[in-house]
């Protein structure tokens, strides 16, 4: 255990670093490095040749197998996705001296709207506001985490680009993340992607309607999580429900069943429920999907 490593008491200069950092707080420059193997390389770094010009890739394969590479191009920050509470511990001797960023980019130049736009409806991609004042779109890349040890940030001020809401946000959405259950790629494919399809079809009229849904769960009425074969979808809205809700995921269904019938799956009819007297026990089966 990294117990045994661990040096105790930790220089004032990163205490008093770590009472500054929060969750979502982002640091200039960060380390960004990574191991591969590249005898089976799955991602070229940015200026390596194509594998189809004949020219050498510079990741040259080792016999001794996996070797350490630095992010190529390298992010210009990094987010912190450590929660709060175990980045700045309060106990006499702390237990955990890594914490892990995620990169930041700043989306390029000359990527056109509908580009990004591509770009900012993939799951794992989080638009943050700029943090260095430009009009450019900037976007926290939650594919990769780095590990830093807690003493990067001795020295170093946090770059605050979130509001508490916006930090509140984040950390829900890196929840979610983590405690995503494993799930047929049929149900990615058929519900999550249809529903975040529709919504930026039409946003003017999404928009409204999520505003007033509080979270999408999933039901498997037969079969299992990997191999459903029924399921329905839960609506759960933060308050009474509205006939705008209802049409919307109406038409979602109508769309829906047929692709999901065509991968083995019935779906069921969307039920709701009201966030404001929401019995957690009597649903806790629900597997949370938005």
């Amino acid at each position: 255990m990294i117990d045994e490593g661990l040096v105790h008491p930790w220089p004032v200069e990163v205490l008093e670093a770590l009472e500054r950092f929060e969750q979502g707080d982002l640091i200039e420059s960060p380390p960004a490095v990574y191991s591969a193997d590249p005898r089976y390389p799955l991602w070229r770094p940015a200026g390596d040749a194509d594998e189809n010009t004949g020219e050498t890739d510079s990741r040259e394969a080792h016999d001794d197998g996996p070797v350490l590479y630095e992010l190529d191009p390298a992010p210009a920050y990094g987010i912190v996705t450590t929660q709060t509470c175990d980045l700045c511990e309060q106990r006499e001797r702390p237990l955990q001296p890594f914490f892990q960023v995620a990169p930041v980019y700043r989306l390029e130049a000359h990527a056109d709207e509908r580009e990004r736009g591509r770009v900012l409806e993939r799951e794992n991609i989080i638009a943050i506001p700029s943090p260095t004042g430009d009009q450019a779109q900037w976007v926290a890349d939650l594919r990769v985490e780095f590990t830093l040890e807690k003493s990067m940030l001795a020295g170093r001020e946090p770059i605050c680009v979130l509001s508490e809401a916006e930090k509140i946000n984040f950390a829900q959405e890196l929840g979610v993340r983590r405690a995503r259950p494993a799930l047929a790629n049929e149900i990615h494919d058929v519900i999550v992607r249809l529903i975040s399809k529709k919504r930026s079809n039409n946003k003017s009229r999404s928009r409204p309607v999520f505003e007033q849904v509080h979270k999408v769960c999933l039901a498997i009425e037969q079969g299992g999580r990997r191999k459903p074969l029924a399921v329905s979808v839960i609506v759960v809205t933060n308050g009474a429900l509205t006939e705008p809700v209802t049409e919307w995921f109406a038409a979602w269904e109508d769309d829906a069943r047929e692709p999901a019938r065509d991968v083995g799956i019935t779906l069921h009819a969307t039920s709701y429920r009201d966030a404001t007297n929401f019995d957690l026990i009597a649903n806790e089966h629900l597997i949370n999907l938005l």
